[in-house]
């Protein structure tokens, strides 16, 4: 288990005299012990406290803070400060599994997006679910969610335009298939648009 890895490591940082790391497990134990009281708190764990994919998502929401606080420093002028936070990163990324790549990163959340049969934003929800659920510790949350609402967009966008074209073709009637053509054009023409204007750069 992690809990018993990060103690394991603990006690060799102690022994090896390496203060920032021994100061940074400190944190995570201290940080792993008040998630399990709030969540035994909710019912939401045994006496056991979180598992280890909790204890993931914990870890990486160390290192977000962590990397906003050398974002801060750094524009305050205390590069000290950066730099120790940015020690502390390395110290808590030994604990994380390899992670994905941008276009890893991509394909996992079309692949979920695709599997919960998510169609609008408001599923983004389940689709983090899973996101979570199945790719503990090894992804930013935070690029995935952008990717996610960019995609669930892209097919209420398809939606929308889809109903007004059907609208348009009735109202136009049988008999104007010239101009039921060029509403699909515009219709193709717009969703290649929206497309490349919401493309990840």
């Amino acid at each position: 288990m992690l809990r018993e890895q990060i103690n394991d490591v603990l006690k060799g940082a102690m022994k090896a005299k390496e203060p920032t790391k021994v100061s940074t497990l400190r944190l995570i134990n201290a940080a792993i012990k008040d998630r399990d009281i709030a969540e035994r708190t909710k019912g939401g764990v045994d006496e056991e406290g979180i598992d280890d994919d909790g204890i993931l998502q914990l870890l990486q929401s160390m290192i977000k803070q962590r990397r906003d606080s050398i974002e801060a420093y750094k524009k305050g002028g205390r590069p000290e400060l950066a730099d120790r936070e940015a020690e502390e990163i390395d110290v808590i990324q030994d604990f994380l599994p390899e992670q994905l790549s941008d276009d890893e990163l991509a394909e996992a959340v079309n692949g979920v997006v695709d599997a919960v049969g998510a169609e609008s934003l408001k599923e983004m929800g389940a689709v983090m679910a899973k996101l979570r659920e199945d790719y503990a510790g090894q992804m930013d949350f935070g690029k995935a969610s952008a990717i996610v609402k960019q995609r669930l967009g892209e097919f209420s966008q398809s939606r929308r335009l889809n109903f007004h074209l059907f609208h348009c073709s009735k109202i136009l009637g049988q008999n104007s298939r010239w101009l039921r053509a060029k509403l699909s054009f515009c219709h193709l023409l717009c969703v290649v648009m929206h497309v490349a204007h919401h493309r990840p750069r």
